[in-house]
């Protein structure tokens, strides 16, 4: 008979497997559950080599998505065949303990609100990790996306999902990337949803906020560049096809979109990594 100790962590293994399923879509299940299992490892890992490109690559499970698109690949691609040096480290964040939410107050709460040595719940600061990154890689999920209207009390410290309360967490989080210019930041562009996860009103709320960060937010000259995720997965600026979503009501990228935005993406990256942020696409797209 097979021990009690060993059924019981069996039985926690399934339920765990199914909630990734049920939480991230089929593809997901895998990665979701070693994140929701497994311990986060270091930030900054042994053996990042000094005279390397270093990236940090932050995410959620629709930034997973594209990672497993072919980053890794693509990267050492592009290194072999131009010569760089770009080595690039992917991590969830925020992590666990802390909720497992990336919308803009999350960010402002572990980078704006905690500094220094004072982190909340275990979560890296920006000074832990600028002098060991020369880039690093942000994003909120799809579900930041879920927004609801200006209540009229604009509050930085809210994490109530308003236009008005996301802008002044995007506000001062360029303030604080600004302090660290030594260091290049690649910040998406608000991942769009299916059609059928969201409602018309929505989905403008979030195309609005989309367009304020492109337009307003965005400064030349500066080390903060936009990857424009939105541009690749929403053609309309508004809803993620289903077509290219892993189901009718799941708005990760599927496999076909998830390459295609990994390609786009290194080469985004490798255009702000090389000083040309400010001269090429948004997207990645080559001139």
């Amino acid at each position: 008979m097979r021990p009690r100790g060993v059924l019981v962590a069996g039985a926690v293994v399934v339920v765990l497997g199914l909630v990734a399923v049920l939480t991230f879509g089929r593809p997901f299940a895998a990665r979701a559950y070693h994140r929701l299992a497994d311990r986060q490892p270091a930030m900054v890992p042994d053996g990042l080599d000094p005279a390397a490109t270093t990236v940090l690559y932050l995410h959620h499970s629709t930034g997973l998505a594209v990672w497993d698109g072919g980053v890794p690949r693509l990267v050492e691609r592009r290194n072999a065949a131009e010569g760089t040096d770009l080595q690039v480290v992917e991590r969830a964040f925020p992590h666990r303990p802390y909720p497992w939410d990336n919308n803009p107050y999350d960010y402002w709460n572990a980078w704006v609100n905690h500094s220094g040595d004072r982190r909340v719940q275990g979560q890296a600061t920006l000074e832990d990790l600028v002098g060991a990154y020369d880039v690093i890689v942000w994003k909120d999920c799809f579900l930041a996306g879920d927004m609801v209207p200006d209540d009229g009390r604009p509050d930085v410290t809210s994490p109530v999902r308003t236009p008005a309360n996301y802008r002044l967490q995007y506000l001062a989080l360029r303030d604080a990337m600004h302090r660290f210019p030594g260091t290049r930041f690649v910040v998406w562009t608000l991942p769009p949803k299916v059609a059928t996860d969201t409602d018309p009103a929505t989905a403008e709320l979030a195309r609005q906020f989309a367009s304020w960060v492109r337009e307003e937010w965005d400064q030349p000259g500066d080390n903060v560049f936009l990857w424009d995720y939105r541009a690749i997965a929403a053609p309309d600026d508004l809803y993620l096809p289903a077509a290219w979503a892993v189901g009718e009501r799941d708005s990760h990228p599927g496999t076909e979109l998830s390459q295609r935005a990994a390609a786009l993406f290194v080469q985004r990256l490798v255009d702000v990594a090389a000083g040309r942020g400010d001269r090429t696409p948004a997207t990645g797209a080559t001139l």
